[in-house]
């Protein structure tokens, strides 16, 4: 018998029979409840609290890039959601969208983040010129010796 043959019969894996038992109930068992009605669209535009409106479970995610944020603020970030038993995801949706209802709100939080992106920017430059300066040491160092 070959080498390839012997491989060949290596990755030959057994098969799994299909379960019966699920944890889930096929849809045909599954019967929409007739007492949850919808609420008009004329009472979801009225309305600001939009923590009560239903999720659909095909509603489109996209997904963004990674978030760099402070260590200690995504520390106390996380240790918060796992109390109040909620994500981070949703935890931002949920404050974007009351901060897109109170203009106050929105107002307070955009004038908080521009000092903080200023502050890392400056952070961000005084980073770049010590390494370029340790670098140029670095450099007058080879001609010294």
């Amino acid at each position: 018998m070959s080498q390839l043959e012997e491989l060949r019969k290596k990755a030959i894996r057994p098969t799994v029979p299909h379960r019966t038992d699920s944890f889930v109930p096929p849809e045909s068992e599954l019967e929409p409840s007739a007492n949850i009605s919808p609420l008009p669209v004329k009472e979801l535009e009225k309305s600001s609290d939009v923590s009560h409106l239903p999720l659909s479970n095909k509603a489109s995610k996209k997904r963004q890039k990674g978030v760099r944020l402070d260590e200690e603020i995504a520390d106390s970030l996380e240790r918060f959601c796992l109390e109040e038993k909620v994500t981070i995801e949703t935890l931002i949706e949920a404050a974007w969208l009351e901060m897109q209802n109170n203009q106050k709100f929105c107002q307070r939080v955009l004038k908080a983040a521009k000092v903080r992106r200023q502050k890392r920017f400056k952070l961000g430059r005084l980073q770049a010129k010590k390494t370029e300066l340790a670098a140029l040491e670095a450099e007058i160092a080879k001609f010294s010796d």
